[in-house]
């Protein structure tokens, strides 16, 4: 009997161990479902999220392609149109290319008779040449000069007479300021002076001068009951270009003038 009744104590004991395991395994079974539950939830918040990540993406990748597409078709339209332009510039090109043949031939018979044209300019330009050539040859066979004194003036034995009015000076061969002739081109040549004292109580002579050389003198009287004469002469030479010729007062003294009329003048021209 002792032994039942501990049996039966033994039992109760292991029973309410059981008890108290089956509680823990109850308490664990409900902590376990509520984790699974948490675990659900997260699980259907991750594939929310894993669906609008993929909505998303997707969707970004539509509106990339969307983007690529219009860029393409924008791309193509215009090489199209581009193309069209093309095409048109083509065949305006094709109609005028014929205008641009006839213009090309045009141009080459415009270039021939360019070329005409010049040679017929240089042959005027020739002609010009020779005719000017020939027209400095007669001017510069044209020589001729003729000079006076145009102030009061009296001359010192052996001075050059300077005439220094110009009336003429053809072919520039007489200089006023030093009173010489120099001859521009060779030739015969005839010069002609004119000299008229005042009152001088004796008598002047000039000379007609040559490179240096004396070629005549010429007496000029003078006395004071017969003042005012005039004494002339005229001369020819054969002189060659560069010649100098000049009036020299081998005996000078007071000339007449009462004017710039020519009282006192040198005059010179070219023969032939």
């Amino acid at each position: 009997m002792q032994n039942f009744k501990r049996e039966i104590r033994y039992t109760s004991l292991t029973f309410l161990d059981l008890q108290r395991d089956i509680t823990s395994i109850q308490s664990s079974v409900k902590n376990l479902s509520t984790a699974m539950e948490r675990e659900i939830t997260n699980q259907a918040s991750i594939n929310t999220d894993i669906f609008v990540y993929h909505k998303n993406i997707s969707n970004a990748i539509k509106d990339r392609v969307d983007e690529e597409i219009l860029n393409f078709t924008t791309r193509f339209f215009s090489l199209e149109t581009q193309m069209t332009m093309l095409n048109t510039s083509l065949r305006n090109l094709e109609q005028v290319l014929p205008k641009v043949r006839h213009f090309m031939n045009d141009t080459r018979d415009l270039q021939q008779v360019l070329l005409r044209i010049q040679h017929e300019q240089v042959k005027i330009s020739d002609e010009l040449l020779d005719l000017k050539v020939k027209n400095n040859t007669v001017s510069s066979s044209k020589v001729a000069f003729s000079a006076r004194i145009s102030t009061l003036y009296t001359s010192k034995d052996g001075q050059t007479v300077v005439f220094n009015d110009i009336i003429s000076n053809v072919g520039s061969g007489y200089n006023n300021q030093d009173g010489i002739f120099t001859t521009p081109v060779d030739g015969v040549y005839v010069f002609f002076c004119k000299i008229t004292q005042d009152s001088n109580n004796h008598d002047m002579f000039y000379q007609f001068i040559l490179n240096g050389s004396v070629k005549t003198q010429t007496l000029v009287f003078g006395r004071l009951d017969h003042t005012h004469r005039t004494s002339s002469n005229l001369i020819v030479l054969q002189l060659i270009h560069g010649d100098r010729v000049w009036i020299k007062m081998s005996s000078g003294g007071v000339h007449f003038s009462i004017s710039t009329e020519g009282d006192q003048s040198f005059s010179g021209f070219l023969l032939k």
